[in-house]
């Protein structure tokens, strides 16, 4: 069964259709607004006028009716209506507005030729040129009149051919100079078009001016029909009182819109506040226990009272980390804040880690344990932390929706079709996931009628969301009674392997509570370890030893990380040194200087989460990379 509430997640989805209304709501959809000022009187008005008109005889009304009948088929017949819509102003337009989006592209061409600029800022200018090219080859008055244009099927054409090459659909900086001379080559076809474009354009208003003249004399010899002209006028107020109405009750309707959609974005600002406090509140101290924890564990009789006290305390303190884990990525997926740290990653090790951290649980149910690691590359290139939780959520739902039987885990490898994917499947004999909730129990918060202790809703949502973002698919396949299989398809690239390591840390913090249990832990585990509280003491270190890792804080009192990394970083004596960086903030590596990082720490984290970064650091090759 998954980790899903019921129909919580309703108003989080909608935000963002919320907001896409609201920016059209503003614009008032037809008709006339009458100022909320005038409404009362707008509507006496028109009682004045409803009840005047129930004066007037019927046979003269009857009588105005033929006469405004009259002249409208007179003026049917005689001065034929013209529409607006589509005017031959507009041929220049759009093909000036052609040549000017394609000469943006050329010079966001140069730009990537250059290096100034990604791909995908060329691709996006390409397709916004390429929209301006639908008004060649889209039905519409504004096609049928660029088709009378001389010259408009050799252009249409030669555009046609330029958007179909598939270097303008994916450009990239080895196609850039044959793009630029694509356009190059279509610019004198299309200047000549936009000429001709003009000549079409004045001569059609030229002839349009000439008919309007016409009309013009026309009309002059209808004044005869004044009485049937006063009959449509009135005919057209009593129509425009109906449209004033109209108009009102929707800009009532819009009014309400908007009351709502501002509820709806100040809940939506109060719960980031809310959980942007949380995090920052929660994070350091949770740090600091988890490690003063592990660092007592040793030394606690593991047959007395304390080593069971200390079991339950890690396990709330694990269940409470993966609590603000999950609430934090859901708000900051949501707010499109979330970054993925991509590095060099051990599947098979990361795996089992995970696997190692939930035997406890699988032994407290009486649960059997089958793991299927086929053949795995010893690194890919992957976030390393996001396929911990994705594993770890759905082994954890799992478990808790598993009574009796067995939780499977399966890896392996598919390189079908040139691509290396990476198979995850965790398979369960629980309750299964009834069909009518197997499209929703993806959503965050949404649990169905068989809610366990201790879900929150949200586990499967990361799952899902974490997938999307790494590229992959999420499967699932259930029947209710018999179990569940989850499967995660993640596209990887395989690495070089790197050389072995060395065993030298300078842990920098300027808290005493985590800096201390840092480096009692580590030494532990044969680390040589030197410690600092500031940026002035880290860098006097660095001068008197040289270390192989760096672990450093972000936020050292008033002083920030990155000055130590800028110190290590035009050191010629430190140019090997990798920096491993730790924050209760993960906005911090927004910072372009977040890349010279070998790894990147969001507290809180667990001593073993640190050893394998660590590790993998120490085993790596000098250069940035990421462990998330």
């Amino acid at each position: 069964m998954a980790d899903v509430s019921a129909g919580s997640n309703a108003g989080g989805q909608e935000r963002a259709g919320d907001g896409r209304q609201a920016g059209v709501a503003d614009q008032p959809p037809g008709g006339v607004l009458m100022p909320a000022g005038q409404e009362g009187s707008g509507r006496a008005v028109n009682k004045s006028m409803l009840s005047g008109w129930k004066g007037i005889p019927a046979l003269a009304l009857l009588g105005f009716l033929l006469l405004g009948i009259g002249v409208y088929m007179a003026i049917e017949r005689y001065v034929p209506a013209r529409s607006f819509e589509g005017r031959s102003e507009d041929l220049y337009w759009s093909v000036a507005q052609m040549q000017l989006e394609l000469e943006k592209a050329r010079a966001d061409l140069l730009r990537l030729k250059a290096g100034e600029v990604p791909e995908s800022q060329v691709q996006f200018r390409l397709a916004v040129a390429n929209s301006r090219f639908l008004d060649f080859v889209t039905p519409s008055k504004m096609q049928e009149m660029l088709s009378r244009v001389d010259g408009f099927k050799g252009t249409a054409s030669l555009l046609q051919d330029f958007f179909e090459d598939e270097n303008i659909l994916h450009p990239s900086v080895r196609s850039a100079q044959q793009n630029i001379d694509r356009i190059d080559s279509i610019r004198p076809s299309l200047a000549e078009f936009a000429v001709q474009a003009r000549v079409a354009e004045v001569s059609s208003r030229d002839a349009r001016n000439k008919d309007l003249r016409h009309n013009q004399q026309l009309v002059a010899s209808l004044w005869f029909a004044l009485g049937g002209i006063c009959m449509v006028i009135f005919v057209l107020l009593y129509r425009y009182q109906g449209a004033r109405r109209d108009a009102a009750a929707r800009q009532q309707l819009l009014e309400q819109e908007r009351a709502a959609h501002k509820a709806t974005v100040n809940a939506e600002l109060d719960r980031t506040t809310f959980l942007a406090t949380l995090s920052h509140e929660i994070r350091s101290p949770l740090q600091t226990m988890q490690v003063c924890v592990e660092l007592i564990e040793p030394d606690i009789d593991p047959a007395g009272k304390a080593a069971k006290a200390v079991g339950r305390l890690k396990t709330c303190m694990a269940h409470l980390m993966t609590q603000v884990r999950d609430i934090m990525d859901i708000s900051a997926i949501k707010n499109m804040q979330f970054r993925l740290h991509i590095g060099d990653v051990d599947v098979a090790a990361t795996l089992n880690e995970v696997i190692d951290v939930h035997r406890a649980q699988l032994d407290g149910k009486g649960l059997g344990l089958h793991v299927r690691l086929g053949e795995l590359p010893e690194t890919v290139k992957l976030d390393g932390d996001r396929l911990r939780q994705i594993v770890g959520n759905l082994l954890t739902n799992a478990i808790r929706y598993t009574d009796h039987g067995t939780v499977t885990v399966e890896a392996g490898v598919d390189s079908a079709d040139g691509r290396n994917i990476l198979d995850i499947r965790v398979i369960d004999t629980g309750i299964g996931v009834p069909e009518e909730f197997q499209s929703r129990i993806f959503q965050p918060f949404f649990q169905g009628h068989a809610r366990r202790v201790g879900s929150s809703g949200l586990g499967l949502a990361v799952v899902k969301e974490l997938v999307s973002l790494l590229g992959g698919e999420l499967e699932l396949k259930s029947v209710v009674g018999v179990g569940s299989e989850f499967i995660v398809r993640l596209p990887i690239v395989v690495p070089d392997q790197p050389p072995g390591p060395e065993r030298s840390v300078l842990v920098v913090d300027d808290d005493k509570n985590i800096r201390e249990p840092f480096s009692d832990c580590l030494q532990m585990n044969g680390y040589a370890v030197s410690t600092a509280s500031s940026v002035a003491e880290a860098c006097q270190k660095l001068q008197q030893a040289s270390f192989n890792v760096v672990l450093l804080d972000m936020q050292l009192g008033n002083e920030s990380g990155y000055s130590v990394a800028e110190a290590l970083k035009r050191s010629v004596r430190h140019r090997g040194v990798k920096i491993i960086a730790m924050t209760a903030y993960p906005e911090e590596y927004a910072d372009p200087r977040a890349a010279w990082f070998a790894a990147r720490l969001e507290k809180p984290f667990d001593i073993s989460r640190l050893r394998a970064v660590l590790g993998r650091a120490l085993e790596s090759p000098s250069g940035p990379g990421h462990a998330g």
